[in-house]
């Protein structure tokens, strides 16, 4: 898809699709503040995606500040 001076934009990687699906789930309520993500294997055949690629936006999400990760949370 061109920009503004009809260069073609640059393919964004796929995590960064992922990355806003699962950050507008958060953002509309699907998924709610304090509880566990879905696992990235349900994630990846929810999204059609590998689990690397999910684990990608997850890592971006924790940057972000979006998620929270707590290790050795059950």
């Amino acid at each position: 898809m061109p920009d503004g001076l009809g260069v073609p934009a640059a393919p964004q990687p796929r995590f960064h699709s992922v990355f806003r699906d699962i950050a507008t789930r958060i953002e509309r309520g699907e998924l709610a503040a304090g509880d566990r993500l879905p696992s990235e294997r349900w994630f990846g055949d929810d999204l059609g995606v590998s689990r690397t690629t999910v684990r990608r936006a997850i890592e971006e999400l924790v940057a972000t500040g979006l998620v929270e990760a707590r290790s050795g949370a059950t």
